[in-house]
């Protein structure tokens, strides 16, 4: 993962910036595990914007959105790893 100036971030933080989309291919240098949380997360939003599919105009709805999508791919994350330590 590339590394950024501490000085950008801190900008978008002051802007109020607390999250961002990249848009790109992943690369090698990437990871399998990152590929695989990638794939999750674009497999977790496609249902959710099914479910969204009438709301997502609303900023409140977009916001909302977001949240379960993080929330629901870190359940899956960690359902997932629990299985592996069982």
């Amino acid at each position: 993962m590339p590394e950024y100036p501490k000085k950008n971030i801190r900008i978008f933080k002051s802007w109020g910036v607390l999250e961002a989309s990249i848009k790109g291919k992943m690369t090698a240098a990437d990871g399998p595990a990152a590929e695989t949380e990638f794939k999750l997360k674009e497999s977790v939003e496609q249902e959710l914007r099914e479910k969204f599919c009438d709301v997502l105009d609303d900023p409140v709805m977009v916001h909302i959105f977001k949240a379960a999508s993080k929330q629901l791919v870190r359940d899956i994350q960690h359902n997932g790893s629990e299985n592996e330590h069982s």
